[in-house]
């Protein structure tokens, strides 16, 4: 070639006269790939658990039942690697294989051997790993920042890549193309192709006899101590053994977290942490948002899994608290998390109170321990208010049947006044058509949302506790299936529609080892996961079609805008670098579950001042059941706990009010009650026994 390969690929002309001035210009030069070449941003096998969680998504029910688990896949996939490498010795040569045979007898393993959903043909579905593999290689690897430097330093007449791997040299040719660097190597040699390999040293004569080269003509460079250096070696070939430090480093860490993920991704939440932004009301607020992003970013991916594993036509997100997770959901695409596509999502604006009424099969006392069985002390005029009906409309006939719009009754069902209402023609002249108008006004809404009657299966996503606004839609629609998933689930109270199923990613009352410890403060997590449009109470024609009627509080939207804003904003800001890791560790909800939960009981028993503080300005909406706002921020005086240390009926109403705020860790981590009542508060607890007794609860 007259000038050295390298030169004339135009590669930095950084000969050192020690290394390369005075170093005689040989035949061939090669370059291994991976860890000199290429590095990836994960351990290997990472790439492998890619294909393994796409595979348990998608094809979950043709999977054998004791290999449906990603690692349970990846082992299987080694296994199959194995075997074909086995019977290629037996043939005389090195244990080599391709990927898309390791694919076939993959499939076979895992129990596979017939392919019918979702793809035409076996060999779809293997096009389609080959293609999410090739995909995944793309986004996790990337040049090593001195590889190019040390090519430069060798004088070569020719310049070629030399790999051990289980894609051909064509694919890798196209890798080192996607990168750019393809164009430092004339050509490429992979042990696949010729199932010779590197380590056991049989590649390194093949390539001798390739090129016509002499052994002593050929420099190797490469990062394996056995494949790279000694092997080459023992054929007389000179060898550069290249091992940066930092990037060696960063390797053999890359294995660690590989073997012990938990604690990767416990070490993730602790330093996804930034810059607070200046426009910040709460920098604490911001701060809290991103160590504590895990618990909600763990639930939304566990939503995206499940939505594909479930065949969902979409998933809806239940208003409020929904908002917030939407955006998490939609910053998870945007960062394309799971490295296939996702099912679509859509906000739902809805509530219990919007709902209830409109799902209603009769207007009964049966239909009505749906509610009754929630909220069994209620007055008559909270009862309309949860059917969202106007008490002045129904004021006569109440009081015809003797009843005090406005007194709390314990199991109104039996009160014979509520009896008799509920029997009275004149009562069911007047509220029927209301009842059915709110019915009728529901089903528009959902069908301008993207579902109605003809939908097969959605996702419904929420909060929790017990998935009824899922209820109240599934009685709405009994042709449609909804898939529930919550944050956690409580005991259900009601019979489950048929057409119903709900999971949690976190606490569910229905599992064996189910603790209602983190269930104790949903509040807390209903304000921080709330948003500022208010709750949804109605729905009417307008102008344009149905419309949303919704009921805003002022003193739940200063605590939102307060703290509230400035939290979902930290948790929002880690989204990208969570999808990310997602992506390029192959990370999946289970694995950060634990973390999450722990997270979560922290924020319960240790919280930091500000959350108890915005806690107790807090207006909790329970138009629904109760018919109006619950004021969190009673107060206790230091009188109050003292008199209870001393008086039985002062106790007893501490211990009342105590109930009625119910969390105690809030309370005594606030800063603006005084030394002396925090103090005072804690005496009496000791003294006591009460909180001891409300765990036992």
């Amino acid at each position: 070639m007259g000038a050295t390969y390298s030169k004339a690929l135009g590669m930095k002309d950084r000969h050192s006269p020690i290394r390369s001035g005075h170093r005689p210009t040989v035949d061939l030069l090669t370059v291994d790939i991976w860890d000199t070449v290429l590095r990836r941003q994960c351990h290997p096998d990472a790439v492998k658990l890619h294909l393994a969680r796409f595979l348990l998504l998608t094809h979950r029910d043709q999977i054998d039942p004791s290999c449906r688990g990603v690692w349970a896949l990846l082992r299987l996939r080694q296994e199959a690697e194995r075997a074909i490498g086995e019977a290629a010795k037996e043939k005389g040569l090195d244990d080599e294989y391709h990927h898309q045979e390791v694919y076939g007898l993959w499939l076979d393993l895992m129990g596979m051997k017939a392919i019918s959903h979702g793809f035409s043909n076996r060999l779809h579905l293997i096009d389609r790993l080959s293609s999410l593999e090739w995909a995944q290689e793309k986004w996790v690897s990337y040049v090593d920042s001195e590889i190019e430097d040390e090519i430069a330093l060798i004088p070569a007449k020719e310049v070629a890549f030399l790999s051990d791997f289980y894609w051909s040299g064509d694919a890798l040719r196209r890798l080192l193309d996607h990168h750019q660097v393809g164009h430092w190597f004339s050509s490429g040699h992979v042990s696949c192709d010729v199932g010779l390999n590197k380590r056991s040293g049989r590649l390194y004569p093949h390539i001798h006899a390739h090129y016509g080269v002499l052994p002593e003509k050929h420099v190797h460079v490469g990062d394996n101590p056995h494949a790279d250096i000694h092997a080459a070696k023992a054929h007389g070939i000179q060898t550069q053994h290249y091992l940066p430090e930092k990037a060696h480093a960063k390797r053999l860490h890359l294995e660690e977290t590989f073997s012990d993920r938990r604690g990767f991704i416990r070490g993730v939440s602790e330093r996804l942490t930034g810059d607070v932004p200046s426009a910040c009301r709460s920098p604490e607020a911001y701060r809290y948002g991103q160590r504590w992003s895990i618990l909600f970013v763990g639930f939304v991916l566990e939503v995206m899994e499940r939505g594909i594993l479930d065949q969902v036509d979409a998933l809806y997100f239940l208003t409020r608290e929904g908002e917030f997770f939407l955006k998490i959901y939609q910053g998870l695409q945007e960062g394309n998390a799971l490295g296939f596509e996702a099912k679509p999502a859509h906000l739902l604006e809805v509530s219990r109170l919007a709902t209830f009424a409109a799902s209603l099969d009769a207007f009964s006392i049966q239909e009505m321990m749906r509610l009754w069985s929630l909220y069994s002390v209620q007055s008559m005029a909270a009862l309309l208010k949860s059917l969202g009906l106007d008490l002045e409309t129904f004021s006569a006939l109440i009081e015809k049947h003797g009843l005090d719009p406005q007194e709390p009754m314990t199991y109104p069902w039996l009160h014979a006044g509520v009896k008799a209402f509920f029997e009275d023609p004149e009562v069911a002249v007047v509220i029927g058509p209301l009842l059915s108008q709110k019915k009728a006004l529901l089903l528009l809404y959902l069908k301008s949302r993207g579902f109605d009657e003809g939908a097969q299966r959605v996702g419904i996503v929420d909060i929790g506790w017990r998935g009824t606004i899922q209820d109240n839609l599934a009685k709405t629609l009994p042709t449609v299936d909804f898939e529930g998933y919550y944050l956690g689930l409580n005991g259900f109270l009601n019979e489950q529609p048929k057409n119903t199923r709900k999971s949690a990613f976190g606490p569910d009352a229905r599992e064996p080892d189910f603790s209602g410890a983190l269930l104790q403060q949903v509040a807390l997590l209903e304000m921080l996961t709330n948003a500022s449009s208010g709750s949804v109470v109605a729905y009417r024609m307008g102008d344009q079609g149905v419309e949303v009627v919704t009921l805003k509080d002022e003193g739940e939207h200063q605590v939102h805008e307060a703290f509230v804003v400035d939290f979902q904003r930290g948790v929002l800001a880690t989204v990208p670098e969570w999808s990310h890791l997602i992506r390029v560790h192959a990370l999946m909800a289970e694995e950060i579950k634990a973390p999450a939960m722990a997270m979560w009981q922290e924020m319960i028993q240790s919280p930091p001042p500000f959350l108890g503080e915005a806690y107790f300005k807090l207006h909790h909406n329970e138009t629904f059941g109760v018919g109006g706002f619950v004021d969190k921020g009673r107060v206790i005086t230091t009188r109050e706990v003292w008199a209870a240390l001393f008086h039985r009926p002062s106790r007893l109403r501490l211990v009342q009010s105590l109930n009625q705020i119910g969390w105690l860790e809030g309370l005594l981590a606030r800063r603006d009650l005084g030394v002396i009542f925090i103090l005072s508060l804690k005496l009496f607890l000791a003294v006591s026994g009460y909180k001891e007794r409300l765990l036992r609860q």
